[in-house]
């Protein structure tokens, strides 16, 4: 797959690919005969998983640990781990006082809002 296939279907510009490539954080994409990156199917996903954990608010470097020791053990390091579920602790405590305050409006709404 071509860099600009790589770019539209995953928003990363062909500049952030090149550093991830520099920096380990994604395989090297084989080159054909030309010299031309061909980005794989893996890289995609590599590169997925690289967005979704910098959207989660993971560093570069907690990423590449957390690769690193994916592809040497077949599963996610324990602290990259423990720090997941800390994440999804705090958001499913956030999603419960969003539903909390959605209700008190709610609430204020049906009191406030006359009545025909």
């Amino acid at each position: 797959m071509k860099v600009s296939e790589v770019e539209q279907q995953t928003g990363v510009s062909r500049d952030t690919l090149r550093y991830y490539e520099r920096e380990g954080l994604i395989s090297p994409p084989p080159r054909n005969t030309s010299g031309f990156r061909n980005y794989t199917h893996a890289i995609i996903d590599e590169i997925r998983f690289i967005r979704q954990a910098k959207d989660l608010g993971f560093s570069l470097d907690q990423i590449r640990r957390a690769r690193e020791t994916l592809e040497a053990q077949g599963r996610l390091c324990p602290e990259f781990s423990r720090e997941l579920e800390s994440r999804r602790d705090f958001f499913t405590q956030r999603i419960r006082q969003d539903q909390d305050r959605l209700q008190t409006i709610q609430r204020l709404l049906t009191r406030i809002l006359p009545r025909d």
